[in-house]
């Protein structure tokens, strides 16, 4: 076994002896050639063999399973708050425990307004109850759900978004919670509508052209006739 930062670990354990109480730190053993992390304890002095020394009993805890959560955690929380889509984390029963800043910038809401609350808030009525059961059955299976929703901000507009729902498990396979990330389709929205107005404004385009082709045809026959009927009559005019 060897420990990685020794000066930190003669420190705490100065500092044992001084003040006569429990000192802990974490640090890192090789062991094997493989790097651990560990909990090191340094217990209250007692007197050794030799009266005139003490002796500190020094107990290390293997913790690399719980760094390694803690920074799987650390970097999902970095990612959550740097991204550009909005998302949110649910507990069993619904109610938001963690909305990113993405989430907060597109609903209009803040975080304050929003955690403790359902997702349902943001409902905009274009769903029915059927269609929230089809997606709820699918989740609370262990299933993940994905299609396209309209939501309503703060300010009443709609928001509309390709939501994905999955189900948080833990070691049992027993769902805890539920995380939700959604892809703004707005800008993807407002497109539709200028294509759909675009074509119908062709289409009025189309249509006009081929009255007025119909119109006009009419017209030239009846002109032509005319020509024909001045080239045969006597008449000057």
């Amino acid at each position: 076994i060897e420990l990685c930062d020794r000066n930190e670990a003669q420190k705490l354990f100065e500092e044992t002896l001084e003040t006569k109480k429990v000192g802990q730190y974490q640090t890192r053993f090789f062991i094997n050639r493989k790097l651990i992390d560990v909990s090191l304890t340094f217990a209250i002095p007692f007197p050794a063999v030799n009266e005139n020394s003490l002796a500190v009993i020094a107990a290390a805890r293997d913790i690399t399973e719980e760094v390694q959560k803690e920074d799987d955690l650390l970097r999902f929380h970095n990612i959550a708050e740097g991204s550009v889509n909005p998302v949110l984390i649910t507990d069993i029963t619904g109610k938001m425990i963690y909305i990113n800043p993405a989430f907060t910038k597109i609903t209009g809401y803040s975080k304050e307004e929003l955690l403790g609350r359902n997702p349902r808030m943001f409902g905009s009525g274009k769903y029915g109850r059927k269609f929230w059961d089809k997606v709820w059955a699918v989740i609370s299976s262990g299933k993940v759900w994905f299609g396209e929703v309209e939501d309503k901000k703060k300010n009443g507009e709609p928001f509309h978004s390709q939501l994905l729902i999955s189900p948080i498990l833990d070691n049992s396979e027993k769902i805890t919670g539920y995380f939700g990330i959604h892809r703004d389709l707005s800008e993807k929205r407002i497109l539709e509508k200028q294509l759909i107005h675009t074509q119908k404004m062709e289409s009025i385009g189309t249509l006009a052209a081929g009255i007025a082709h119909e119109v006009g045809n009419p017209l030239a026959s009846i002109s032509a006739l005319v020509q024909v009927v001045r080239r045969d009559s006597d008449d000057p005019f």
